[in-house]
């Protein structure tokens, strides 16, 4: 057994339920046997508790069995306990596995001859022993217990974790959520209103667990302070993807009342996290190929969760900690007291994609989403192709007259690839099956799109462009594409100026009408004509 150095500040105890352990190894090795003796009880729990103690530093072990007439204490309180099963609680039950009897008393005398102590009381379960030992641990010590009992799961806390042996992990505090869809802190009131089936007692007719977790998600809540999450955010643990989240919609007195709600432990909803790992180990299971790519992503690049806050709270409470948000308050203005506030935080332990994006629409009843903000988390090639062309041309559209804030920027161009696709006007709904059904025409919108930037950038800042002169620009220039008509490199500003002197014509007269070759044509014969004959001069406004 390792010594604990002088520089330990924990004494590390490994606590085994006895009964849990020597069962899983039985039936898991019944096929081992020695000389005609079964043994694999015996050597498979040997082995574990072998492997165990060569993985983690423990300072001390102690094993915990069932006695003779283990469970009577729970019994005396509720005759009802373990009924369901042959249990005699004041007359020796025979063994249903003898072998396992038999082998439980030679694993006993093996632990005597290795130094490790004991524990076995006649009345008393080994769980309940084992709680007994948890409730009353010194500040100085830090637990594992090694079981297979899922109850044992209610000891959980900073100092108590859990060796699954089905699960072969270390169930912790940290990573609670990554096994399992509740809180940790809540599995009592679980188990009080849900009930113990195995153990015939008796919940609430017709409640499960996911029953509960269903109709009551607090049961999935904890809190954090807000130094954990702004340090999440900043050490790339939590990612903060673009499908899930708004642009910062929120005007400086939204942030300031938000903020003040903090410092005041006035905040009434939750911040909603996704457990990265579990969901992408839910998605290979259920043969979610594209969900589980889209995990791994993140995973590859050391993400823990994703937010599906909407952002304005995220970017709030991060800016304000680095001091990008200026508010006065009458109350406490201490920055290191609020970075010790708390705020509730709901963590799913595993969603699909489309769950992600029916969650995002949901939680953000407070400031609905618009249309484009819900289509920006459908997960869709279109909608990845929308955001990187809108980052890529973000200076381009800050000329236009259009509220970026709450992505109708990003809507412009949804109209402009559904224009390109279908040559002509969409709906909102169209737009949403457009999406879904990723059938826009991206390879000709990137060409066309990457010519109407161009254009457009020769525009002087002064005076921001209306959406219907940007709209037409398009329609002309995807023309041209149709028919492989380029403009000079030299001549798009020449070519935006003329254009600008024909759109306000246009305008002005509310329908314009050209003179080509003698005739009157509207705009939109005059970009089929352009575009098919490249001799008929563009800009010759009939008089």
């Amino acid at each position: 057994m390792l010594r604990p150095t002088k520089k330990q500040k924990f004494t590390h105890t490994l606590l085994i339920d006895g009964d849990s352990l020597l069962k899983t190894a039985y039936f898991g090795a019944k096929n081992l046997y020695y000389k005609e003796n079964h043994i694999g009880g015996i050597f498979q729990f040997l082995t574990m508790l072998r492997k165990s103690l060569n993985e983690y530093r423990y300072d001390k072990v102690i094993v915990f069995w069932d006695g003779q007439f283990s469970g009577r204490l729970r019994y005396d309180i509720y005759k009802d306990y373990k009924s369901n099963r042959d249990k005699d609680f004041y007359n020796e039950t025979p063994p249903s596995e003898p072998e396992l009897f038999i082998q439980k008393e030679r694993v006993k005398q093996y632990l005597e001859e290795l130094f490790i102590r004991q524990f076995e009381d006649t009345v008393i379960e080994a769980d309940d022993s084992i709680a007994y030992y948890c409730i009353n641990v010194k500040e100085t010590e830090k637990i594992v217990i090694m079981t297979n009992d899922r109850d044992i799961l209610q000891l959980i806390g900073d100092q108590v974790g859990i060796y699954l042996l089905n699960k072969r992990k270390i169930i912790t505090t940290n990573n609670y959520n990554e096994y399992f869809s509740h809180h940790y802190s809540n599995l009592k009131l679980l188990k009080i209103l849900s009930g113990d089936n195995s153990d015939n007692i008796k919940g609430i007719k017709g409640i499960s667990e996911k029953t509960i977790i269903k109709y009551f998600p607090e049961f999935i809540t904890k809190t954090l302070t807000l130094e954990d999450i702004i340090s999440k955010i900043e050490n790339k643990k939590i990612y903060i993807d673009p499908r899930y989240q708004r642009r910062n919609s929120w005007n400086k007195e939204n942030q300031k009342n938000f903020i003040d709600s903090i410092y005041k432990n006035m905040v009434s909803h939750s911040i909603i996290l996704v457990n990265i790992g579990a969901s992408y180990h839910i998605a290979l299971q259920k043969n979610r190929h594209k969900d589980a790519e889209y995990f791994k992503g993140l995973l590859d690049k050391g993400y823990e969760y994703i937010s599906i806050d909407g952002n304005n709270r995220s970017q709030t409470i991060t800016k304000y900690k680095n001091g990008e948000i200026s508010v006065k308050y009458s109350h406490d203005k201490d920055k290191s007291l609020f970075l010790k506030k708390k705020l509730s935080v709901t963590t799913y332990s595993s969603m699909s994609l489309l769950q992600m994006h029916e969650l995002g629409i949901k939680v953000n009843q407070g400031q609905p989403w618009n249309r484009q903000e819900q289509r920006n988390c459908i997960n869709s090639v279109v909608a990845d192709t929308i955001r990187e062309i809108s980052t890529k041309f973000n200076d381009i559209t800050e000329k236009i007259s259009i509220k970026k804030s709450r992505m109708y920027d990003d809507e412009l161009l949804v109209m402009l690839l559904f224009y390109q696709t279908n040559k002509r006007g969409g709906t909102q709904d169209s737009w949403d099956t457009m999406y879904k059904k990723e059938t826009g025409d991206l390879s000709n919108f990137k060409k066309v799109i990457n010519e109407w930037a161009k254009v457009l950038k020769n525009h002087p800042n002064k005076k921001k462009l209306d959406k219907s002169f940007v709209y037409n620009l398009y329609t002309l220039l995807s023309y041209l594409n149709d028919y492989n008509v380029t403009i000079n490199k030299e001549n798009y500003g020449k070519f935006l100026e003329i254009y600008h002197q024909q759109e306000t014509l246009r305008k002005n007269e509310k329908r314009a009408l050209y003179l080509v070759n003698g005739e009157q044509k509207t705009w939109g014969d005059l970009c089929r004509l352009v575009a098919s004959n490249i001799e008929i001069r563009l800009f010759n406004p009939s008089k």
